[in-house]
């Protein structure tokens, strides 16, 4: 019905709302920490905190993949697919995290597009409009529809 479709729409910008604010505290409150804190005022704390940022950057791209994809690239995947993969969602809002939180130039859009565009295909494909047999990872759970039957297993 339209109540249970606008109460989901409320309900999913809601949680969004909130995961990005969150996430837009979070890295406030890491830039703060290490760049605002007195321990970095010593002649040679730039270089030291924008090597170690670098290194830190370029294990998350190694070890946890090109995450999050950035504006235009997550544009051409929802118009081509019609959704955003979310399953490297953690990954990419880390890699994204420290990125900001050690200087670099660029602003949180890919990691909050990232977000709201994988949340809402997670939510999608995990509700009553899934496909039968639809198996998808949740967190720490895997969620698996059939027919209308919710069977849950925790790992």
């Amino acid at each position: 019905s339209v109540f249970v479709l606008a109460a989901g729409a409320v309900g999913l910008g809601l949680v969004i709302g909130i995961l990005s604010a969150g996430f837009l505290k979070l890295v406030d409150l890491g830039q703060h920490v290490l760049w605002k804190a007195g321990w970095a005022d010593f002649p040679y704390a730039p270089l030291l905190i924008c090597t170690l940022g670098g290194i830190l950057v370029g294990l998350c791209q190694r070890y946890l993949g090109d995450h999050p994809k950035s504006l235009h690239g997550a544009v051409e995947e929802l118009r081509e697919t019609g959704r955003l993969a979310y399953a490297h969602l953690p990954h990419g809002l880390l890699s994204a995290a420290i990125s900001l939180v050690f200087g670099a130039s660029l602003g949180p859009e890919a990691a909050i597009v990232s977000l709201l565009g994988g949340l809402s295909t997670c939510l999608l494909y995990t509700s009553d409009a899934a496909d039968e047999l639809l198996c998808v990872d949740l967190g720490c759970r895997r969620i698996i529809k059939k027919k209308n039957t919710l069977y849950s297993f925790s790992f």
